[in-house]
């Protein structure tokens, strides 16, 4: 008797015996169907409202309007601010943050000066999906905030951005 055979034996005695017990059959066949109905709504892999806290160490009005951007995003929810960067793991480990944003001192003096100003967003990588995607749209926005910034620079200096 080859192993195919064998197996095919196997699984008609267990479609017999699920056959006679309804109970059984109900089970196997209603239990799929609840899981993929439960977990439609329980897992979600969908990233909004990320804990944030922010680190103004420019304490400039370019550093504030910065920073205000990550206050209206809706991806970012800025629970909070802190000092410096010693406070950050502290936050990350009580988990009051998942995202930390510091503005360096000098951030406002670099725009001014129409040179590229530097940020640092530190993620907490506990939970891997919502590190990634935090480091995505930190990247967007800040992509977003300087090309606002050039925009203003160009118009300050009376050049035609809308011209293709």
């Amino acid at each position: 008797m080859s192993a195919a055979t064998r197996i095919g034996a196997l699984i008609a005695k267990e479609f017999r015996h699920l056959g006679r017990d309804r109970r059984t059959l109900a089970v196997v066949l209603a239990l799929p169907v609840l899981q993929m109905i439960l977990f439609a709504y329980a897992i979600s892999f969908d990233v909004t409202n990320v804990s944030t806290v922010v680190i103004d160490q420019d304490r400039t009005p370019a550093s504030a309007a910065y920073l205000r951007s990550y206050a209206s995003s809706d991806f970012f929810r800025v629970v909070g601010t802190a000092d410096g960067l010693a406070d950050v793991d502290r936050i990350f480990d009580r988990n009051e943050a998942r995202i930390a944003v510091v503005v360096p001192a000098g951030f406002g003096r670099s725009l001014a000066a129409g040179e590229q100003a530097t940020v640092a967003v530190y993620l907490d990588g506990s939970e891997p999906t919502a590190a990634r995607v935090g480091r995505g749209f930190a990247v967007a926005l800040n992509q977003a905030y300087g090309q606002s910034v050039a925009v203003e620079w160009a118009d300050a200096q009376g050049l035609d951005v809308t011209a293709a």
